[in-house]
Order: structure tokens, then C-alpha cells, then sequence
């Protein structure tokens, strides 16, 4: 059995290359591509891939939201998420609009809230300060 694989990617030449590699791979089924945040929402519910592949930035919806929707409409369906951004806000963002439902379950809800001052961009320092915690205790919640 295959695992069907949609393809999301605004650049054709991305979105393409993809779906050209996938098939070179045994076990890997192309399911389809989109070309919008939009369309790839329509086409996951449409075609039932197993994993849809989406880039983050994409016109009518982002990715992110795409996820979201995807995840509503389609929970069995594994996302994986393209990015060329680097920001921590993004791919935290990305994380959490998946659809594997409260991300990090196996987290604390402490863990959690460090997790989440991280993506903003705070420092051991910084969080230990806003959290009542010694920096070393900060690192061990990162651990």
C-alpha cells in the first residue's frame, strides 16, 4: 500500500519538482497539487490524501490557516509544512494549526507556557523573569 501524498506550493516550479521527486520514491503516491491555501483545503477534503504537503506563504489563505481548516475537515490527514522563513513565530504558528488536535500533548502546561514565550522570542532570562523562575529551572522546562 502507498502513502498519497498531496502537494500545496504556490511556485510551480516547487509545487512540480515535488510531485516529480515523490514519484521517483517507492511507497509515495502523487494525490494531486494545489496551487492556493484555498485549493489545497478543496483538494484534501476531495481527494483524501494520506499527507498533504503545504507551503506556509500561499495566496488566498495562508498555509497556516489551510492547516487549520484541514485539520477541521479532514483530521486523519498529516500535514507537513514548507517554509522558507526562519522566524520562530511562523513555524510555532505552523505547529500548532496542525491537525494532530492540542499539539504537544506530552508537554506540562509550564512547558507549554515557556514553549510558547520562546516563539515570541524570549530568552531563558526573559522568561525565568516573567514566570517567577530561576533560568536554570527555565532550561530544565526546555529540556
Amino acid at each position: 500500500m502507498s502513502v498519497r501524498v498531496l502537494i500545496a506550493d504556490d511556485h510551480p516550479v516547487v509545487r512540480d519538482g515535488l510531485a516529480a521527486l515523490l514519484s521517483t520514491v517507492p511507497g509515495m503516491e502523487g494525490a494531486g497539487t494545489a496551487s492556493s491555501g484555498r485549493e489545497a483545503v478543496r483538494a484534501t477534503v476531495v481527494l483524501a490524501p494520506d499527507v498533504l504537503v503545504l507551503d506556509i506563504q500561499m495566496p488566498e489563505m495562508s498555509g497556516i490557516d489551510a492547516a487549520r481548516e484541514v485539520a477541521a475537515a479532514a483530521p486523519g490527514v498529516a500535514v507537513l509544512m514548507l517554509t522558507m522563513y526562519e522566524d520562530d513565530e511562523s513555524v510555532f504558528a505552523a505547529m500548532c494549526a496542525g491537525p494532530a488536535g492540542e499539539p504537544f500533548p506530552e508537554l506540562t502546561p509550564r512547558e507549554r507556557e515557556v514553549l510558547g514565550l520562546i516563539a515570541a522570542g524570549h530568552g531563558n532570562a526573559s522568561i525565568g523573569a516573567r514566570l517567577s523562575l530561576a533560568p536554570k529551572t527555565v532550561g530544565n522546562h526546555i529540556s
